[in-house]
């Protein structure tokens, strides 16, 4: 079972917990989501417990995008590019950061209204 988060300060009114656990049920993906507020002091403290097994992943929302990149132990090429991370993945004690917020964009640009 995948557990995963959103962590940021605050996160409270996140509506990534319910999106999240909605599109892992309708993958058939057994897992949890939630939103756990992280302040800044604490942020290498939660980095060090997910890469010791709490969580899987989690994505990274203000404002931690960039205070966590020294925290991390590699950088995909989209975070680099960025200078930003909104999402971590867990493996093997080791936590890599990406932004999907690029490519978010760009997939979306074919679906925006063409003006006139």
């Amino acid at each position: 079972m995948l557990k995963l988060c959103v962590i940021g300060d605050p996160v409270g009114h996140s509506l990534s917990p319910m999106l999240h656990r909605e599109m892992l049920k309708k993958a058939g993906i057994e897992g949890s989501y939630e939103a756990i507020t992280v302040s800044t002091e604490k942020l290498e403290n939660f980095v060090k417990s997910a890469k010791n097994g709490a969580y899987d992943g989690f994505n990274v929302t203000m404002p931690h995008k960039e205070t966590i990149i020294p925290l991390l132990d590699e950088l995909a090429p989209s975070a680099q590019a960025m200078g930003a991370v909104n999402t971590v993945v867990v493996r093997n004690g080791r936590a890599i950061g990406h932004n999907t917020d690029g490519e978010g964009l760009i997939r979306t640009l074919p679906d925006l209204p063409k003006k006139n």
